[in-house]
């Protein structure tokens, strides 16, 4: 970094506040390294990594100490991860406690927010396959993917798709030795046809 950089660094250190001095080292060379010559997004850069350094010195625990892990000195991100990862975990906390909600905690651990977004979508993909018909399709679903609802769910939508497509389009032998070969596995009646 030439002798003229370092100086305005220096100075836009001051003048944004005087942090201590290994973290504005940080912040500044993040931001210097960042924005280069672009010195009005430098001193932004480092107003607000301030700002959020400050804020993240609220929060205390294993949330904010993951978040300082994943992102480092970038105060902003670790503050945004800090945030949403103490919302989510009290949302979790909340929620009712189910096969779902075990599985979701289970497969994520403290990534509060992976947690909640499992619950959610698996729940949703639960109810859609609680109502759908129970044919050869929903039961070949659920055998082969159990409590991925979410999986049970996409694999009945292309399940039933394929098998649409394959009454519509294609008939003879080759459908016939198709279906021989795969059964009730739709998609893969129809990828045999059409190969």
């Amino acid at each position: 970094m030439d002798q003229f950089k370092v100086a305005l660094l220096l100075v836009l250190a001051f003048y944004v506040g005087s942090p201590d001095v290994v973290n504005a080292d940080s912040i500044n060379q993040m931001c210097s390294d960042k924005w280069s010559n672009n010195y009005e997004m430098v001193n932004y850069c480092i107003k607000n990594q301030r700002d959020a350094k400050s804020n993240l010195s609220r929060y205390s625990g294993q949330i904010r100490q993951n978040c300082e892990s994943k992102w480092g000195s970038n105060y902003e991100m670790a503050l945004y991860c800090t945030k949403n990862q103490t919302v989510a975990k009290r949302n979790v906390r909340n929620t009712n406690t189910d096969e779902v909600s075990q599985q979701c905690k289970s497969k994520w651990g403290n990534n509060y927010e992976m947690v909640e977004y499992c619950i959610k979508n698996q729940r949703e993909a639960r109810s859609s396959v609680n109502n759908t018909s129970k044919d050869e399709i929903s039961i070949f679903c659920s055998r082969k993917w159990q409590q991925n609802y979410e999986m049970v769910d996409y694999c009945i939508k292309n399940q039933r798709s394929a098998k649409e497509s394959i009454n519509r389009n294609y008939s003879g032998s080759k459908r016939s030795r198709c279906e021989s070969k795969w059964g009730t596995n739709y998609e893969m009646v129809e990828y045999c046809i059409e190969n």
